[in-house]
Formats: C-alpha cells, structure tokens, sequence
C-alpha cells in the first residue's frame, strides 16, 4: 500500500513538473522573442477657430443620478406639492 502511493505521489510530480517545465520554457521563449511596440502615431493639424451651435438634438432617455420619492404619512390624497424644484429643503416644525 505504501509503496503503490509513493508511486502515485512521484508520477504526480513527475507529470507536474513536465507541465510547469514546459509552460516556463514557453513563456521564457516567448520574452526572448517578443517585438518593441511599434511607434505611436501622431496627428497634425491647422489650429482654426470655429463657432459651435449652444446645443444639440439627440435622440435618447434621461435617467435621474439622485432623486427622492414623496410620500404621505397619513392616508389621503396629495392635492399639492409646496416647493420648486432645486430649492433647499427647511426643517419642518411639528
């Protein structure tokens, strides 16, 4: 029994080793082989000076980055809203 599990234990690193060996010799080949990136390229032109419309059409959807959700405390209908919107918010006196 003890010695069927050091065979097993050996072939394991045997194979593993074989594995890893190979994988590192590639790697290693791969470094030695490996180009320079090639040059970066580089764009040129004429400084003009141009008159941009203040807006622009698009087509597509909004959605909020912060908002808040109004509720009633008590059961009822909400006839109105007393606040614009943006304004700041005052603590309200119970």
């Amino acid at each position: 029994m003890t010695k069927r599990l050091l065979f097993v234990v050996v072939l394991l690193l045997v194979v593993f080793g074989a594995v890893f060996g190979w994988k590192y010799h590639q790697i290693q080949q791969g470094m030695a082989s490996r180009k320079p990136p090639p040059p970066a390229v580089v764009a040129m032109t004429e400084v003009r000076e141009e008159t941009w419309e203040s807006h622009l059409s698009a087509v597509g959807s909004l959605v909020a980055a912060a908002g808040i959700d109004v509720t009633n405390e008590v059961p009822g209908k909400v006839s109105a809203l007393r606040f614009e919107s943006g304004a700041l918010a005052k603590e309200a006196s119970c």
